[in-house]
């Protein structure tokens, strides 16, 4: 059985306040606020970078963000609040794959549509040359194909 894992704003403030760093890295370089994008807590992302944590912290293994994490789930919310707050829209993991990616490869329209908009690069490739198109096309996903060829995209 999993372990549940509780993330309430009291409980992450009493271990701030007990000296507990808002940036500390857990197993395979995971923050907090990887953990509360991927566990989908809108307001504990905000707490935590009115706290002080770093948008752009790469995880120790894919080398991924908050932003891909926000963007492969599909939370449009924590998205446009790490955009707001300075996430790299087109930093790259480890595989050379953008936010764009993400999103696209799960076909979040909405969010492929956000992160355009705040100047993603839809012609980025990967580090095997792959494009979010490709991969929208891969998985057909035409709303998500058509958005990216709008966007200049080709291939």
């Amino acid at each position: 059985m999993a372990r549940r894992i509780d993330l309430r704003v009291d409980r992450v403030q009493h271990l701030l306040d007990a000296g507990a760093d808002v940036n500390g890295r857990a197993t395979l370089g995971v923050t907090p606020l990887m953990l509360a994008t991927e566990m989908a807590q809108t307001d504990m992302v905000q707490f935590l970078l009115d706290k002080g944590a770093l948008p752009n912290m790469r995880d120790f293994k894919h080398g991924a963000t908050a932003l891909m994490a926000a963007a492969k789930s599909g939370n449009i919310e924590i998205v446009k609040t790490l955009l707001d707050r300075g996430a790299e829209v087109n930093g790259k993991s480890r595989r050379g794959r953008t936010p764009l990616f993400y999103a696209a490869a799960q076909n979040h329209v909405e969010i492929v549509k956000l992160l355009l908009n705040n100047g993603a690069i839809a012609a980025a490739r990967d580090k095997t040359g792959w494009t979010a198109l490709r991969i929208a096309a891969k998985f057909d996903y035409p709303d998500v194909v058509r958005l990216l060829r709008e966007a200049g995209t080709t291939q």
